[in-house]
């Protein structure tokens, strides 16, 4: 099987308004970038090569001076020079020089046998990975698999931080990070 086929990782599995608010964009720029780089998920949630694939563009979109047309296609035609789909995604897109502002994205993902099997979205020493195969593929604590949504609900409700940590098994200093990173996605 190949791994852009591999249903772990291409079945649909995150609506627009969660791959949004993982990736750090609203659900209509997502929508939009999301209609454009993968016109077949219209109308369909997103699977978690997209949804990185989206949230990499995006990160890109940042940095170098292209249209998010410009970057779509640039994408596409990757997908051509490499032979397969996801080419951004694959280990070998490292040293493409389009990539170099993006650097710091690509070296927040792991791979297994040269695919990408998880992803960090604010890096590794936030401790919050987006893995397919923890927590129904939604963020994380990496350590201990918890959905970093539940900490915040626990924590919205009243909860001290050591409470929570304690109930989790987690440390005072990985709750404070999921709740960080849970403050980065709903500021942007």
């Amino acid at each position: 099987m190949h791994w852009a086929t591999d249903p772990i990782l291409s079945e649909p599995r995150y609506t627009i308004a969660e791959a949004a608010r993982l990736a750090g964009a609203s659900p209509a720029t997502l929508r939009r970038w999301a209609a454009a780089r993968f016109p077949e998920s219209t109308g369909r949630s997103l699977s978690f090569l997209e949804l990185v694939e989206l949230a990499l563009l995006r990160a890109l979109a940042g940095r170098v001076r292209l249209s998010p047309a410009a970057l779509v296609a640039t994408a596409r035609n990757l997908d051509q020079l490499f032979g397969c789909r996801h080419a951004l995604l694959t280990p070998g897109a490292r040293s493409l020089p389009p990539l170099h502002p993006g650097i710091s994205f690509i070296d927040a993902l792991d791979y297994g046998e040269g695919y990408i099997r998880a992803w960090w979205p604010r890096g590794r020493t936030a401790g919050v990975v987006v893995d397919p195969t923890l927590g129904f593929g939604l963020a994380v604590v990496a350590s201990t698999g918890v959905r970093t949504e539940i900490l915040l609900e626990r924590f919205r409700a009243g909860d001290l931080v050591d409470e929570i940590a304690s109930d989790f098994n987690l440390s005072r200093t990985e709750v404070e990070r999921a709740l960080q990173f849970e403050a980065c996605l709903a500021a942007a």
